[in-house]
């Protein structure tokens, strides 16, 4: 499984987004689509508000992924449902 948080800048042109996500925290994600290809798996992204910090998309990798003994705190507490 491969996924990445980032806040940094994409140029459309350069072919590493579908879309115009620039300087906003993204989530690049492993997808069938991409390894079928033959392109890099984590190639597409999408724009996210779960993070603004470090610290916050390090909460969202463990809560993502359910990693136990590391601890982090969202940027945003999150609301019960």
């Amino acid at each position: 499984i491969i996924n990445r948080l980032e806040n940094v800048l994409h140029v459309k042109d350069e072919g590493i987004l579908e879309g115009d996500i620039l300087y906003r925290p993204h989530i690049h994600r492993a997808t069938e689509k991409a390894i079928a290809s033959g392109r890099k798996p984590e190639r597409e992204a999408e724009e996210t508000d779960r993070y603004q910090t470090l610290d916050g998309a390090l909460a969202c990798l463990l809560e993502d992924f359910s990693i136990a003994g590391l601890r982090a705190e969202h940027d945003h507490p999150r609301l019960p449902l």
